[in-house]
């Protein structure tokens, strides 16, 4: 009801009888919010309203010397914000060949970005991963898969050592690389961590609240959109 309420205020107080709904959704937000808080938003409406994934691009403390890791490349998006706005080393990893390549030839002469064609995992292997676009991952319905090399997330930290930004967005394999992390003390290399957990059942749920019980214990929450965007960061690293 207060939606309902919301949405007849907005429209009768703007008098619009015809707008693109992406400006009106904006409007709404935004009306919404003075109307009845932020607090009566989604998760992914607060993001949105907040910035949307410039949020992740801000209040980075990384110098050109500093090492970004992103886990799912996809079409290199975030690898390109990173390397413009903080220019420091970028390890890219994408398992699919077809955004791998892509990716080859976008960040082609970038000496500074270094792209691998494996996933991360818990451990080394061949997993099957799902191709849907954005979607793409070991969780999801899609009706094409293929087998991919998968290295464990320990030895890629073993050999960068301290990572000043671990990104990761890999549709449900969050949680077995972030729990390896944790059990072996890895994560405490990790100075900030920006993760997308992907809720695909109860179990994740509780997989998820179990993951930020530890990460409590050695790094602090910066934000927090549920199910879209957290970042982390390491205790000491932060006032």
């Amino acid at each position: 009801m207060l939606r309902i309420f919301a949405d007849f205020v907005i429209k009768k107080s703007l008098k619009l009888d015809s707008v693109s709904s992406i400006v009106l959704r904006n409007l709404e937000l935004q009306k919404v919010r003075e109307f009845l808080g932020k607090d009566f938003l989604s998760p992914v409406q607060q993001f949105a309203l907040d910035g949307y994934n410039s949020l992740l691009y801000q209040d980075l403390d990384i110098d050109k010397s500093g090492v970004v890791v992103v886990l799912g490349g996809y079409i290199g998006d975030s690898a390109s914000h990173y390397s413009k706005n903080l220019g420091c080393h970028i390890h890219i990893y994408e398992p699919i060949d077809q955004f791998y390549r892509l990716l080859l030839s976008r960040f082609e002469g970038k000496k500074n970005i270094r792209i691998f064609n494996f996933a991360i995992s818990s451990a080394d292997g061949i997993i099957l991963m799902n191709v849907e676009g954005e979607k793409t991952g070991q969780f999801n319905d899609s009706k094409t898969s293929v087998e991919v090399q998968a290295k464990d997330i320990s030895g890629v930290i073993e050999k960068l050592g301290t990572v000043d930004l671990l990104e990761s967005n890999i549709e449900g394999g969050e949680y077995s690389v972030l729990m390896k992390l944790i059990e072996t003390g890895d994560i405490s290399k990790i100075k900030v961590l920006q993760v997308q957990f992907h809720n695909f059942g109860a179990l994740n749920e509780v997989d998820r609240s179990k993951i930020r019980f530890e990460l409590y214990k050695t790094h602090k929450l910066i934000f927090s959109y549920e199910w879209v965007w957290e970042r982390w960061e390491l205790l000491g690293c932060v006032d």
